[in-house]
């Protein structure tokens, strides 16, 4: 299974560029990308698509957990950066979806 979220970071990537994304994503085991997958551009409200590194040897749960705890991390981190953060997905929906797994 493979999964990715979409989500605008448009105070971490203002400087046109995801490395504030991939700085804070990285070390949770997840890749940013642009919004057409690996080496296309970001979106231009600051959208990228984040998914975990892992292809192979990665459970459903796992998949979920990494990307709910990585989502609320690039939040936290936007709303310091400036404003609140606009995504396709309800931190309420992602908890729905982890117990679903579990």
């Amino acid at each position: 299974m493979r999964a990715s979220v979409h989500i605008a970071l448009p105070n971490l990537t203002k400087d046109g560029t995801d490395k504030k994304a991939k700085a804070i994503a990285k070390p949770l085991g997840l890749s940013v990308r642009g919004l057409g997958g690996e080496h296309t551009p970001i979106g231009a409200d600051g959208t990228v698509d984040i998914s975990p590194s892992a292809r192979f040897c990665i459970s459903e749960a796992e998949i979920v957990t990494a990307l709910y705890k990585g989502i609320k991390l690039l939040k936290m981190k936007e709303e310091a950066a400036g404003r609140p953060v606009k995504t396709l997905y309800k931190a309420d929906q992602i908890n729905e979806a982890v117990e679903k797994i579990r």
